[in-house]
């Protein structure tokens, strides 16, 4: 099984970013944005979440079993093998027909920075269960007005683990590990 860390850490990221309780729910989402894009949407707010840097990883020996899962009646083992780290840019746009837009988006932005620093690590949208990521934000907001738009964009370091996968072996009875007392 292959796991795609990019994914997990988008999923991962909109689902925390949704947490915010002014935000509407159907608040649409963009990965890997251009700016362009987001001036052609039709709905505010929208925002989007683009990757800055590359997946870097810092590799371990493959060493003890961290967990096993059940996918499609399959055991698999789970190894960890290391850790990823990637930088992300979150961006929220309104349009500038809002009332008091700017107001919004500082408190959307401090709302995130509270949660962010309250929990460190926040739930990976992913392939397992009670699975974490660590979230650091860095820097400060950029805030930005346009003829049409207002936005808020601010920078994001996510890190968790690479994980391999393998196919369990069988444990017969009575082969387990012995223990002498």
């Amino acid at each position: 099984m292959q796991r795609n860390e990019t994914e997990i850490v988008y999923a991962s990221l909109e689902s925390f970013i949704r947490e915010y309780s002014a935000l509407p729910a159907e608040v649409p989402c963009k990965f890997d944005y251009q700016p362009k894009e987001i001036q052609e949407e039709i709905t505010f707010p929208s925002f989007g979440i683009r990757r800055v840097s590359d997946v870097d990883t810092k590799r371990l020996d493959r060493h003890s079993e961290y967990m096993q899962i059940q996918k499609d009646g399959i055991v698999y083992s789970c190894y960890e093998i290391g850790f990823f780290s990637m930088t992300c840019t979150v961006a929220l746009y309104m349009d500038f027909e809002e009332v008091n837009p700017i107001p919004f988006l500082r408190s959307w932005y401090s709302d995130i920075k509270r949660r962010a620093i309250k929990r460190v690590r926040i739930d990976a949208i992913g392939d397992i269960p009670n699975e974490l990521l660590t979230i650091k934000i860095k820097g400060d907001p950029f805030e930005q007005i346009g003829e049409r738009l207002y936005s808020l964009k601010f920078t994001v370091d996510v890190e968790g683990r690479i994980l391999d996968w393998e196919e369990a072996r069988p444990q017969l009875p009575g082969k387990g590990i012995k223990i002498r007392v």
